[in-house]
């Protein structure tokens, strides 16, 4: 647990000082079971965020890309952990609940083990009150779309197939309420042959197991009819 706590550490420090959105930073494998660190705009295309069963690789923003509260960026933080069973959260938090700006954030997301994607959903968080302006929508890369207001309800759900798929999360706002943005992303287990071929071997050894039975309890009445008669 100690050398984990070490290595997330070391981590979030060398990510720390990119904080404009296209900066580079030094590429990362991360393979734990949260992370939170500095740096939204350092997440590159050599980037590896493994969280259970999901795999988020391949980040590319698109050009222009901005999004910093006034606190600045440097002190604002992504975050990528489980909110429990298999549904993932991938945030954007802002120092100070005031985040400005426009942009779009590609990757592709990867269910591992067995699972296969479901469903997609997008969120703005922030402070109580009316927002002034802003949108935020997750695409899937082909034609689903979904889309939310700042300081409002989640979007509805995005379905997702297979087990990889390119999404956009596409932001725009001049909202002083914004404190962060999230991606939900629900994974579900794959069908699985064996338990069906499973089933279909016991089946099969049931039915041999009766017949077992039914001939056992043929023979002993035909043992017991042999001994009457020669009684």
């Amino acid at each position: 647990m100690k050398r984990l706590k070490m290595r997330t550490l070391v981590q979030a420090s060398l990510l720390a000082g990119t904080m404009v959105l296209g900066g580079t930073a030094q590429a990362a494998n991360y393979t734990v079971p949260s992370m939170s660190m500095a740096a939204f705009g350092a997440l590159t295309a050599t980037d590896t965020w493994t969280i259970g069963d999901l795999q988020l690789t391949g980040f590319s923003w698109g050009a222009g890309s901005t999004l910093a509260s006034s606190g600045g960026s440097s002190l604002d933080t992504v975050s990528f952990g489980t909110a429990g069973g298999d549904l993932y959260v991938f945030r954007y938090n802002a120092n100070v609940a005031d985040a400005t700006g426009s942009g779009s954030l590609t990757y592709t997301a990867n269910a591992l083990n067995g699972m296969l994607l479901s469903t997609g959903q997008t969120a703005w968080s922030g402070t109580s009150g009316t927002p002034t302006a802003g949108t935020l929508s997750l695409s899937n890369g082909s034609t689903v779309t979904a889309t939310s207001d700042p300081g409002g309800s989640p979007s509805g759900f995005l379905p997702l197939s297979g087990t990889s798929v390119v999404l956009t999360t596409t932001w725009a706002t001049n909202d002083s309420l914004v404190s962060s943005l999230q991606n939900n992303i629900q994974l579900e287990p794959a069908p699985a042959p064996l338990p069906i071929l499973g089933a279909v071997a016991a089946f099969g050894w049931s039915r041999k197991l009766r017949r077992r039975i039914r001939e056992s309890g043929q023979t002993a009445g035909d043992s017991n009819a042999n001994l009457a008669l020669a009684a």
